[in-house]
């Protein structure tokens, strides 16, 4: 392989920001080595389709070049080099990431150049890369490397080359909604089959979705996939190949309702592309659950005391919220007069001094609520009078 014999100095050109954010840096021709006759002339880099429908943001490079041996049509690494044509870095610094920095992509490849101007010997070649919708930060292409019509890779390190701005909040990732029913959880051995709704930040569905199911409970794709800018094929992705529907909705495979995961990763395609490309949603797999609650009343000392059990016991499933209300009827209207915990074994017990001997109309109830991504819904006993 031939090195071009200086380092590349980048020439900081204007930036326009349309419906594409560009930057073009301007590169003199290098003093090739004495065995390498090709030159890069000006790189620019242009992001087309920020945060587009298909999930992806489309990253352009152009490259002038110029070789007596001439270049193909189709430039190309893989007949010589296990490399790519052109590398980018992605500086995160200062930037919000919107998910877990080892899940987001820390660098961009372009894998063929096309020429699109000029001829073999002096041209234009244009490549496409393709990067996360959530991926944030600054893209610097640092190198190009390129194999001729004579089958010799020269290879052009890009000193302070170009670069551009990539991530915003109207890119930021899609989201998951849990809409599967409430789980009546008692053992922590029922099972549940996970329906999710893939919506945009607007709330928009996201139809035609790729994703994969693996246990316990994940939708996400293969460890190794994260840092590159595309994904396998669909046979490859995993044991439950899945795709939302036209309402965005995904059915995922029945699990445990103690295996709970994060819901990271799905693959979109991309209209026009050969292949699958990386989108990034958050959530968290967790089941909706239903409390159950059985209680009895006694008067002891002057109070009221409420005895019970609650399903799930924390010890069992850790369900959102384990307050339980001891609640009297005043007119038409249920309200809270003593709030206990539910216990790890399920129990409770809530006492109330009544403000007078009397007759009172009383029940327990069990809310719901809303904690992280745990989500429950209450339930009521009945109606019980007791007399102090």
């Amino acid at each position: 392989m031939r090195t071009s014999g200086s380092t590349l100095r980048a020439l900081t050109g204007p930036t326009t920001w349309a419906v594409a954010a560009a930057l073009l840096v301007g590169i003199p021709a290098s003093t090739a080595a004495a065995d390498s006759p090709a030159t890069l002339g000006e790189v620019t880099l242009v992001e087309r389709g920020p945060g587009m429908d298909s999930g992806y943001t489309r990253l352009e490079l152009r490259v002038e070049l110029s070789d007596p041996d001439g270049f193909p049509d189709r430039i190309t690494n893989f007949e010589t080099q296990p490399y790519p044509v052109a590398d980018a870095s992605i500086d995160r610094s200062g930037a919000v990431v919107p998910v877990p920095t080892d899940r987001l992509p820390a660098f961009v490849q372009w894998d063929v150049f096309q020429r699109v101007s000029g001829t073999q010997n002096q041209g234009s070649w244009v490549a496409t890369a393709n990067v996360s919708s959530v991926a944030v930060g600054t893209v610097h292409v640092t190198s190009v490397e390129v194999t001729d019509n004579a089958f010799d890779v020269t290879r052009f390190e890009v000193a302070e080359g170009p670069h551009v701005e990539i991530g915003d909040a109207a890119t930021a990732p899609w989201a998951y909604q849990v809409l599967s029913p409430p789980v009546r959880v008692v053992s922590g051995r029922e099972r549940w089959s996970p329906s999710v709704r893939l919506v945009r930040r607007n709330g928009t569905p996201v139809p035609g979705a790729r994703s994969v199911a693996s246990e316990p409970g994940s939708v996400d794709v293969p460890f190794w996939a994260y840092g590159r800018t595309f994904l396998p094929r669909p046979q490859d992705l995993g044991t439950y190949p899945l795709t939302t529907s036209s309402s965005g909705m995904l059915v995922l495979p029945s699990y445990s309702v103690r295996e709970s995961g994060l819901v990271s990763s799905v693959a979109g395609w991309g209209r026009g592309a050969g292949r699958y490309h990386t989108v990034t949603a958050i959530g968290i797999l967790d089941p909706p659950v239903k409390w159950q609650a059985r209680s009895s009343f006694a008067s002891s000392g002057g109070a009221i005391v409420m005895t019970g059990n609650a399903w799930p016991a924390p010890s069992v499933h850790d369900a959102a919220n384990p307050r339980v209300h001891l609640q009297r009827l005043v007119g038409r209207t249920w309200r809270t007069e003593a709030t206990g915990l539910v216990r790890d074994n399920g129990r409770f017990t809530v006492s109330w001094a009544p403000p007078s001997e009397d007759a009172y109309y009383v029940r327990a109830y069990k809310p719901g609520g809303v904690e992280g991504s745990r989500t429950s819904v209450g339930t009521a006993g009945p109606a019980v009078l007791v007399r102090r």
